[in-house]
């Protein structure tokens, strides 16, 4: 783009309605399933998609696994089950 371009096209930027962004769906409730997912409960009575604990706190970027095992330990999370997988982050010395 040359000046004249880029000139033009920041005129007609500013020359846009300012946008009112839309509200976010707050949940009115949180359901919790036999299985120990939660999904969010909204008020026109939609329910979202499950999700567990583990996926909750893996979304925030926290490290899931002792956190996990504690939560196991003390009989918290149940139904679960060993994968046999591990997941290194780096290269294993």
């Amino acid at each position: 783009m040359d000046q004249h371009e880029l000139t033009r096209l920041a005129d007609e930027l500013r020359a846009l309605p300012a946008r009112t962004p839309e509200p976010m769906e707050v949940p009115s409730s949180w359901l919790r399933r036999d299985n120990g997912t939660w999904s969010a409960v909204y008020p026109d009575g939609m329910v979202g998609e499950p999700f567990s604990f583990a996926q909750m706190l893996a979304i925030r970027g926290e490290d899931v696994g002792e956190i996990l095992e504690s939560l196991m330990s003390a009989g918290l999370v149940t139904d679960a089950r060993p994968t046999g997988a591990e997941l290194f982050e780096g290269p294993r010395e």
